[in-house]
């Protein structure tokens, strides 16, 4: 009992004692703490790179299947002129199957019997328009005359045949059975006639042979005599929609596919999407070549896409300088800048934010490189 007693003194002795000699801090000095610390950071003269970064993916382009409808069976090809990779041209020869040549013409080609001289009809004046525009001299009349024969005669030519006639196999046939005129006069006359089912339409504005059926291979409907790239691969992505609405069609921004990289142009923002499958929600962004581009590329590789980000130096301050109010944007700008001086005075100074990125904005506002802003 008598140490405890001795033990609880002690304890008291030194309580005392601290509060004796401990003094509290002043007054002024808590107040010096709890006072805010305002941070402040120069007006620079830099470039803002805004560029925004997506990742996309080269998607096929639009294919066109050439199909050869013959009455031959079976339909062999027996002379094959295009192979992959060759552009397709209006008036050329597209192959010959069975010994019988088939040449592309532009579309619309309406055809649906077989023509001979005289025949008439909207089908003959489209099949004059289209040897018209692949340079033939042909007179655009709706019926069929000497000229047109010639047209289309000068085709077969070309490729070492002659326009058919009624000596030549069964051909004077409409697309649903029925005896054409044209077989019907030329069987009385020989005359030659043209046979429709051998002027293929060719895709809009041409394209590139996707694939093409060898010599001895057996035309299909699995298996068409071409297939036409009409339009070519293109990149696409997903933007969202915030990032979407600051796109612009014709928009001019750069592809890298591993070390390739090369410039496009937005050619379509699609309508907004939900994310599926792993996709994320947002706006579907298809690009075509710029000039001097090139997207025929690999169906499914990845593809980075960055916009084209600002190269001239601007007026920049720290993002977070930047408040906004009713009055709009604006920074605090400090007039005297002694740093030390406590009593600095301070001023707003309305601004123009151009473009943000890598945490700075590039402003227009009366200001000069070196200013000291607030940042907070």
């Amino acid at each position: 009992m008598a140490v405890f007693t001795a033990l609880v003194a002690v304890l008291l002795a030194a309580a005392f004692l601290a509060g004796r000699f401990i003094e509290a801090p002043p007054r002024d000095a808590i107040q010096s703490a709890q006072q805010a610390i305002d941070v402040w950071s120069a007006v620079e003269t830099k470039v803002v790179d805004d560029r925004v970064t997506f990742t996309g993916r080269v998607q096929p382009g639009t294919d066109a299947s050439i199909a050869v409808v013959s009455d031959a069976v079976p339909n062999v090809v027996v002379r094959q002129v295009l192979a992959i990779g060759d552009q397709v041209a209006a008036g050329s020869l597209a192959g010959v199957v069975s010994g019988r040549p088939y040449f592309f013409l532009p579309g619309p080609l309406p055809l649906y019997r077989d023509v001979s001289l005289n025949d008439e009809g909207d089908d003959v004046l489209a099949l004059q328009t289209a040897l018209g525009s692949t340079g033939h001299r042909v007179q655009l009349s709706g019926i069929v005359d000497q000229l047109t024969l010639n047209a289309v005669k000068d085709l077969f030519v070309a490729a070492g045949f002659s326009l058919p006639d009624p000596s030549s196999a069964s051909h004077d046939f409409t697309a649903d059975g029925a005896e054409s005129k044209a077989g019907q006069t030329a069987s009385a006359a020989k005359i030659p006639f043209i046979p429709f089912r051998q002027l293929l339409v060719m895709p809009a504005g041409g394209g590139v042979v996707a694939t093409s059926a060898p010599v001895g291979s057996e035309i299909t409907a699995d298996t068409p005599l071409l297939t036409i790239r009409a339009t070519p691969s293109f990149v696409e992505f997903t933007a969202d929609v915030a990032q979407a609405d600051r796109l612009q069609i014709g928009q001019k921004l750069s592809v890298r596919l591993d070390s390739k990289e090369f410039l496009a142009t937005v050619a379509n923002i699609g309508a907004f999407q939900e994310g599926k499958e792993g996709t994320k929600p947002g706006k579907p962004i298809s690009l075509a070549p710029a000039e001097g581009g090139d997207l025929e590329l690999p169906v499914g590789q990845t593809a980075i896409v960055v916009t084209v980000g600002e190269t001239e130096a601007s007026l920049s301050v720290p993002l977070i300088a930047v408040r906004e109010d009713a009055g709009g944007h604006y920074v605090t700008r400090r007039v005297n800048e002694a740093a030390q001086n406590p009593a600095a005075v301070e001023e707003r100074i309305d601004v123009k934010v151009l473009r943000t990125g890598g945490g700075y904005a590039a402003i227009s506002a009366e200001l000069n490189a070196g200013d000291q802003v607030k940042v907070s």
